[in-house]
């Protein structure tokens, strides 16, 4: 895993070189959904501190094991489809929300995070290519989504989050119209720097396109293990 994840850093600060940016401004996720939490273990062992899930079951259950073998410091992303009724056991507990889209889990997010306290930073997941299986926003309606968040005290747009079409043949294109709407966003007003795009087969070419945050799980953990 050392290895691994050192040869990944590696090619991360070469592609963020190769287009005149800083290694440090890109943020590795070290998704780990479907591994066991050793496998988590062994990643924070490696240098990991980021840490994307997508089942709020098991994003506790391995910061649970995580904390009690005292390795501290652990940033949390949830990466799935949000569900209205399993956000509080999140909440409080996740550092990102990454795949937030419909209005009701926005709603929902807003009045756990006030009640606890927090403004709590989130990504609108957009769904680029207009994909109906997929979760995500729709392009146009980004504005509108950007501005309801916008409205409550407790949360915070810091950007947004992406995933290209499985058979997309150049997923740089839509890297880049995800920056463009990213500097849309921008320009109204709204502090959303952080781009979230990138997965292990196409990281690089996200970098290039300006993303400053990318998801890997493949790469770094292997082929998710085959349920039993």
């Amino acid at each position: 895993m050392g290895e691994r994840f050192a040869a990944l850093h590696r090619r991360l600060a070469q592609a963020a070189i190769a287009c005149g940016r800083q290694p440090e401004a890109v943020r590795l996720v070290a998704v780990s959904k479907g591994h066991p939490p050793a496998a988590v273990a062994a990643a924070y062992d490696a240098g990991a501190r980021d840490f994307g899930e997508a089942r709020p079951d098991e994003l506790r259950r391995k910061a649970d094991f995580l904390r009690r073998s005292g390795r501290l410091g652990c940033r949390w992303h949830f990466v799935g489809r949000l569900q209205r009724n399993k956000l509080r056991q999140l909440v409080g507990s996740v550092e990102l929300f990454q795949s937030v889209d419909r209005p009701e889990v926005v709603d929902r997010l807003a009045a756990l995070a006030a009640e606890k306290s927090l403004r709590q930073p989130l990504l609108l997941q957009v769904n680029l290519g207009r994909e109906p299986q997929k979760g995500g926003i729709l392009p146009a309606e980004l504005e509108a989504r950007a501005a309801q968040v916008a409205a409550h005290a407790s949360l915070r747009l810091t950007g947004l989050m992406a995933l290209p079409p499985r058979d997309a043949t150049r997923p740089e294109d839509y890297f880049a119209e995800l920056r463009r709407m990213t500097q849309s966003l921008q320009r109204a007003g709204h502090s959303a720097a952080v781009l979230s795009m990138g997965m292990s087969d196409d990281f690089e070419a996200a970098i290039a396109q300006g993303a400053t945050m990318v998801r890997l799980g493949t790469a770094l953990f292997g082929p998710r293990p085959e349920k039993t």
